[in-house]
């Protein structure tokens, strides 16, 4: 009898989801998911009404509260959420090129999803990018670089100062 993680292997490589098929094709990165049904339903607005409500997630690293009842048990979710997103950025780092962008020969969204992904490892987790993921950390460099992210960036400054006050 055939398991669910051997279908799951022979759909993604990686034995993982997401998965996502669309005409025989198969996705299995989370922007490119999201992408994928934003374009597929654009009024249902996957990606949010606007860059803020995209963003936000992060899941047992900044909330392992939400995945067990006792206290106790947090430093342990939260640090198995540490491993796991290393081999997740591990696996970002190895499939980087250089000097190009995440997907092909132009900026995508996959790009900017791993800017704040970099903000957040590097803010929140204390990742050094620059010693870990030197790949990584390029790109984000030339993502952050870019007039409208930067145009974005100054925006949400602006949000959070206000919203302070």
């Amino acid at each position: 009898m055939k398991s669910l993680a051997t279908d799951l292997a022979n759909i993604n490589a990686k034995g993982q989801v997401p998965v996502f098929v669309v005409d025989g094709n198969v996705i299995t990165e989370v922007p490119a998911i999201v992408q994928m049904i934003n374009l597929l339903a654009p009024d249902a607005k996957v990606m949010g009404s606007g860059q803020m409500e995209f963003i936000r997630t992060w899941g047992p690293y900044v909330r392992p509260f939400r995945f067990t009842n006792e206290s106790s048990g947090e430093a342990g979710i939260q640090a198995r959420a540490v491993e796991r997103l290393h081999e997740k950025f591990e696996m970002i780092e190895s499939k980087l090129s250089e000097d190009g962008w995440a997907v092909g020969e132009n900026f995508t969204a996959v790009d900017a999803f791993l800017l704040a992904i970099s903000q957040w490892a590097g803010g929140r987790m204390g990742v050094d990018l620059d010693a870990k993921y030197p790949k990584w950390k390029k790109l984000a460099d030339r993502v952050q670089a870019l007039e409208s992210v930067q145009s974005a960036l100054a925006e949400e400054r602006s949000i959070d100062e206000e919203q302070k006050a």
